[in-house]
């Protein structure tokens, strides 16, 4: 058992850094060949068109450190970690598609790339994932209790729009935090 549940956390972290990779992509640094070679030995075709959306659980700290100070909580951390684990097993059923790429990038935050290939336009992709995105926050706070901040970026057809959807995905989450706007608001645009 212990040798399945290491082979599960290096996939995490494979996807972790390609995913690391693409929100850093540089054409001048790395050829999009070598993301596309990454992605495939991962089971990922990136050459689909893709979506990326970004789920930041909202207050996530606040809640980190109520745990850490409730002193019936024994082991917060491994409470925390589950949390982390249920709520990406949540995203992961929510995108359940076999191209739907979706990880952890640090504490209360997550992005995927949701396969859009069978989209007939831009607009049928964008509006297939916010349907998905308000499922997921539904099922994030029927499952979990929390609220979610929601980033949904551009179509992307190549590595290099993937990085623009990827950044574009996380300025929409951050720009309606930062405006006070309640969790759990998904773009319409």
């Amino acid at each position: 058992m212990h040798g399945a549940v290491r082979i599960t956390l290096l996939q995490e972290k494979a996807l972790e850094s390609l995913l690391q990779d693409i929100a850093t992509y540089d054409p001048t640094i790395v050829e999009p060949a070598v993301l596309m070679a990454r992605g495939e030995e991962l089971g990922y075709d990136l050459n689909l068109s893709r979506v990326a959306v970004v789920v930041d659980l909202a207050r996530f700290a606040d809640l980190a450190n109520s745990f850490r100070s409730h002193a019936g909580s024994s082991r917060p951390e491994l409470e925390l970690q589950s949390l982390k684990v249920g709520v990406l097993r949540t995203i992961k059923e929510v995108f359940s598609g076999d191209q739907d790429l979706a990880t952890s990038i640090g504490t209360g935050k997550y992005v995927l790339l949701h396969d859009v290939w069978t989209a007939e336009n831009s607009a049928a992709a964008l509006q297939q994932t916010r349907m998905l995105c308000h499922s997921l926050v539904e099922s994030i706070k029927s499952r979990h209790d929390m609220d979610v901040n929601i980033g949904i970026g551009m179509l992307a057809r190549s590595i290099s729009e993937l990085r623009m959807s990827y950044h574009d995905a996380w300025g929409g989450s951050t720009a309606r935090e930062a405006a006070g706007q309640e969790p759990a608001n998904i773009p319409s645009k």
